[in-house]
């Protein structure tokens, strides 16, 4: 299959099959799998098929404005007895967040959704997860302190 030039305003992605598309692009080249998109900014990148990171990554999807939605996994660690936990994400311009999601693990391996609504025990046992411009914000309503993880992943647009 050959690469070939994809218009800017085009949205679907050219997804690379053979290792010569890859290393015709030069060094910093996709491996064969991975999919070439638009970033929104006007270039091009590559991503690889259900690859999750703690660094920027493009999708290859795209918001309801045509605006590239990128995702970034975010360590946020121990859960709080109360109140809340803020984490930095260090995400510079974004602008709407599509998805929010993650989950906490406890010292037994028990794994729970974030956000997390306890139906039996609301008032002790829910979970939310809110984003800004800068942070993370996991509040509890109860001690969550037994889970010792947890990562949050955001998919959102730039501005």
């Amino acid at each position: 299959m050959a690469l070939h030039t994809v218009p800017k305003k085009q949205l679907d992605p050219e997804v690379l099959t053979e290792a010569e598309d890859a290393s015709a692009l030069g060094s910093g080249a996709a491996a064969s799998g991975e999919v070439l998109v638009a970033d929104g900014a006007g270039g091009l990148s590559f991503i690889g098929v259900h690859k999750f990171s703690t660094s920027e990554a493009v999708t290859g999807t795209f918001w309801i404005d045509g605006k590239a939605v990128f995702r970034k996994v975010i360590d946020t660690g121990a859960l709080p007895a109360s109140g809340s936990s803020l984490v930095a994400h260090n995400i510079t311009g974004m602008d709407v967040v599509v998805f929010i999601r993650g989950f906490a693990e406890d010292t037994n391996g028990n794994q729970i959704p974030l956000p997390h609504v306890d139906v039996g025990n609301q008032s002790n046992g829910d979970i939310g997860v809110a984003v800004n411009d800068t942070i993370v914000n996991i509040s509890v309503a109860g001690d969550a302190s037994a889970f010792d993880k947890s990562h949050v992943e955001l998919w959102y647009t730039k501005v």
